[in-house]
């Protein structure tokens, strides 16, 4: 009986046993993992496709990295961007003004091995990686202007961070591949509102001066044109009216001629009555006569005659 029950207790200690090296031997490395064998802390191996996988027990351990793509996503820093009034030497000399900026970058583990050597643990993977981001994007963002974050230009600017950030990553050799560098966003500091805030009133009254200039000299040319097409339309109507007249005279000059051939003394009554009433049909105006003028009257004296 006691035999017996010693060989149950040496099948259980061998069972157990057993066990806890078949734990330590096996190890799963799930989707979205990948992981390094180390032996005796030293690396011997990687392992980048999932499932069940095995280890030396109690010799080597595993140490587990992330596939998926990470994220690092540093506070808002002040940045010193280009004056957007200072030319490219300026900015070289000095003409900064500071701005707050949110920024994160995408990134993902393509070499477990150097990123160990390298950077040891995910802590101080984050910390080299953020101050990399922002030192790339303070040195790029100084040479430029708030008015290109503003505009279309801002694509460049970011894909120019993102280059310098994947080039200095890649040069390092960390074992990480940059994945993505975006500029959520970008506030004015108040040193930098106050004057941008003085830079659009004075751009938009330039604006606005140029914008009334414009309009003038169009008024201007306007007025000429105008101008111009009445004095020639005047012109023409004074042509016709000159025609008319001439043909109004020409045709008055035959009819006075018809008239005078057909009785002279009649057409010479006629244009006595003409005269009289061109001159006498104003009651204030007075005719001063000389005695060689007295003719002017013969017509009314040879009607009072023949009465």
């Amino acid at each position: 009986m006691i035999a017996r029950k010693h060989w149950a207790a040496i099948a259980l200690g061998l069972f157990l046993a057993a066990l806890l090296v078949t734990t330590q031997a096996l190890f799963i490395v799930s989707e979205g993992e990948q992981a390094l064998v180390l032996r005796f802390g030293q690396p011997i191996g990687a392992i980048r496709g999932p499932g069940l996988h095995t280890k030396t027990p109690f010799i080597e351990t595993v140490r587990r990295f992330d596939a998926r793509i990470l994220a690092v996503d540093p506070p808002p820093k002040q940045v010193m961007i280009a004056a957007s009034s200072a030319t490219p030497a300026d900015a070289a000399q000095g003409g900064k003004e500071p701005l707050l900026v949110d920024a994160f970058m995408r990134y993902r583990i393509t070499d477990p091995l150097r990123y160990l050597s390298t950077l040891r643990t995910d802590a101080n993977a984050r910390n080299t990686l953020t101050n990399i981001l922002v030192g790339e994007m303070r040195a790029e963002m100084g040479r430029t202007t708030l008015t290109a974050l503003l505009s279309p230009e801002r694509t460049r600017v970011m894909q120019a961070i993102a280059n310098r950030v994947g080039a200095q990553m890649t040069s390092a050799r960390y074992g990480v591949e940059m994945v993505d560098v975006r500029i959520v966003r970008a506030d004015l500091t108040a040193q930098l509102l106050g004057s941008t805030l003085q830079r659009m009133r004075s751009a938009f009254q330039k604006q606005a001066t140029q914008t009334r200039a414009e309009g003038e000299e169009a008024a201007l040319k306007i007025r000429a044109e105008a101008d111009k097409t009445r004095t020639l339309i005047l012109a023409e109507a004074e042509r016709k009216a000159q025609v008319l007249r001439g043909q109004g005279d020409e045709e008055a000059t035959r009819i006075y001629a018809a008239a005078f051939n057909e009785d002279p003394e009649f057409y010479a009554f006629w244009r006595s009555m003409e005269a009289y009433r061109t001159a006498l049909a104003d009651p204030s105006k007075r005719l001063i006569l000389s005695p060689e003028d007295v003719r002017f009257f013969d017509a009314l004296k040879k009607g009072s005659a023949q009465q």
